[in-house]
């Protein structure tokens, strides 16, 4: 699997917190560096990314559960998103060898990440 992390705010620490979490439910993970990159689609300052990749053993719903409570404790709400502030941001890019999210491979810093892993 591979998930892009992303976030505008207290980028480093909740990067940290989420990787932290992740270890707990993912195996063989293997991260690339960070990265910083203009906001896309919404008005904000700059956003810390990094791409993950590992294997699990539970389904994809569990892990959308698991990523959803990340980013809750990361304190990410609809109210902060719509005033260009992001905690934490995590997407499925890749599951069991299916694509998700097909307009994030194109961004520049996922062709780039991507090579790290």
């Amino acid at each position: 699997m591979i998930l892009s992390i992303g976030s505008n705010y207290r980028a480093e620490n909740n990067i940290k917190y989420a990787l932290s979490c992740l270890n707990s439910v993912l195996n063989n993970i293997k991260c690339s560096r960070l990265i910083r990159t203009k906001p896309i689609g919404i008005v904000s300052g700059m956003f810390m990314n990094q791409l993950v990749c590992g294997t699990c053993d539970i389904s994809r719903n569990k892990l959308h559960d698991i990523i959803k409570k990340i980013e809750h404790d990361c304190g990410r709400n609809d109210e902060e998103k719509q005033s260009g502030r992001v905690r934490m941001d995590i997407d499925v890019l890749e599951f069991n060898g299916e694509r998700e999210h097909e307009q994030d491979w194109e961004r520049e810093y996922v062709q780039l990440l991507i090579k790290e892993l």
